[in-house]
């Protein structure tokens, strides 16, 4: 179908609420949650999009919690130039090595890695006091302002620092595989800068892992609302990855759209909701149906992740960001339906290839 319309091409003070909201049951530190049979594949997602505020750092950490629920170890890449994702897994206003120690060659990836932690609140001296345990899976490549914009500069100025990221990938896949993330997710804010390059091109760095090491789907994901002006970016960003995967002979795609800040409406699901061909979990906002519906018949066949399910509006999500929180761990009773939208995201992307386990790539 041919739609006209549509653009073508708190933190916690107790820590058993956190664990409970997680379903982890009692953690004792030190040991892990227990892994699923099959072991992860290695994967590399940069969330790339021309606008902002459209959710993309609020999907990539919920995503990234809950994929070390499922046992998965995440890296979390911090590529925004304002450094919310550094600071929403513990790290305002960081001062260690970053990111961009990494890009510049002063460092390792090994050098740079921290573990996330939540803050919990300040001790009688006036300290930050963080839970390290509730996170143990989750790893930040952490930014900071000062080195981020800088960087973009010098990027510019020279070319080859574009694929620096992916070779550091490349690099510790071959000297340290065991110190490999199961799934890198790359957080690149929504400004469109040469940034963006950077990240999209570390994405195919699979593609030249040692051969024992599995790799998965990798590329682009993107969040956006399903209205005409908001869904503009979408085929920029498709020709922007094009032109990408022509100038660096390397396939880089978008992968998967996610529909975010739906608005909702009250009372239970219709009858004739229910016997539509397009359900959703929630009660869609007039005019939304034909919104998302328009969204998955122009995109769908596009990415090979799809249309992934909706994600509602919620003002939780400036919430969580404003306590620095990610958000399945902030209010769980509160936040409980969208995690479920984001649950029901992932679920639909690892139907389509992305986070593949290493039994399924073998299979």
């Amino acid at each position: 179908m041919n739609h006209p319309a549509i653009p073508q091409v708190a933190a916690f003070s107790k820590l058993g609420s956190v664990r409970q909201a997680l379903g982890w049951g009692r953690v004792i530190h030190g040991e892990s949650p227990t892994r699923p049979h099959e072991e992860p594949s290695v994967s590399t997602h940069a969330y790339i999009g021309v606008s902002g505020s459209a959710g993309k750092t609020t999907s990539l950490a919920a995503t990234a919690v809950k994929l070390a629920e499922e046992g998965y170890t995440v890296d979390v890449c911090d590529l925004d130039l304002q450094a919310n994702p550094t600071a929403i897994f513990g790290y305002l206003n960081h001062a260690g090595p970053t990111v961009a120690d990494v890009i510049s060659g002063k460092k390792k990836l090994r050098d740079v890695r921290v573990p996330a932690r939540l803050e919990l609140g300040y001790n009688d001296e006036g300290q930050p006091v963080y839970d390290m345990d509730v996170m143990r899976r989750i790893r930040i490549i952490p930014t900071s302002r000062k080195t981020m914009s800088p960087l973009a500069v010098e990027v510019v100025k020279d070319q080859s620092l574009v694929i620096a990221l992916r070779e550091a990938f490349i690099a510790e896949a071959e000297e340290h595989p065991e110190e490999c993330a199961d799934v890198r997710l790359i957080d690149c804010g929504g400004v469109d800068s040469p940034l963006h390059t950077l990240a999209a091109l570390a994405t195919t760095a699979e593609t030249d892992f040692p051969a024992e090491l599995a790799s998965g789907l990798s590329g682009v994901i993107t969040c956006a609302k399903p209205q005409w002006k908001e869904l503009e970016g979408v085929p920029v960003t498709i020709a922007m990855l094009a032109g990408m995967s022509k100038t660096y002979n390397r396939p880089v795609e978008l992968l998967s759209l996610i529909p975010t800040m739906i608005p909702t409406q009250g009372g239970a699901i219709s009858q004739a909701e229910k016997d539509h061909d397009r359900k959703y979990a929630f009660r869609l906002a007039s005019g939304y149906r034909e919104m998302l519906a328009a969204a998955e018949d122009t995109y769908g066949p596009l990415l090979k992740a799809g249309v992934t399910p909706p994600v509602r509006r919620t003002n939780l999500a400036d919430h969580a960001m404003t306590a620095l929180t990610p958000l399945p761990l902030y209010r769980p009773a509160d936040t409980r339906d969208v995690v479920a939208d984001y649950s029901r995201v992932i679920e639909h992307q690892t139907r389509h290839g992305l986070f593949a386990r290493r039994a399924a790539i073998a299979a």
